[in-house]
């Protein structure tokens, strides 16, 4: 009876295993469409000087987490960013 598993079994070529490779698939890499850039609020700038502190309910907090993971941001990132935006528009709007 021939041994029909033989081709599962590794065997000795000059003293190294080789392993059959039964099939092989290439699969291109396609480049994975970006959702818009925002860039850091901070990319080669000078540190801060002064610090702001806010204070939330926990439900203004959960409201600001989510919109913040959302665009991939800590939520003093995208705070600081929310705030200086608002203020622009206030400012231009004067």
């Amino acid at each position: 009876m021939p041994d029909t598993l033989a081709w599962k079994r590794p065997f000795l070529q000059n003293g190294v295993r080789i392993i059959p490779l039964l099939c092989s698939t290439v699969v291109p890499l396609s480049p994975v469409a970006k959702r818009d850039h925002i860039p850091s609020r901070r990319t080669g700038k000078t540190p801060l000087g002064a610090k702001v502190f806010s204070y939330y309910t926990q439900e203004e907090r959960r409201l600001l987490e989510k919109a913040a993971k959302q665009e991939r941001r800590s939520l003093s990132s995208f705070v600081a960013l929310a705030s200086i935006e608002r203020a622009q528009r206030i400012i231009a709007g004067k």
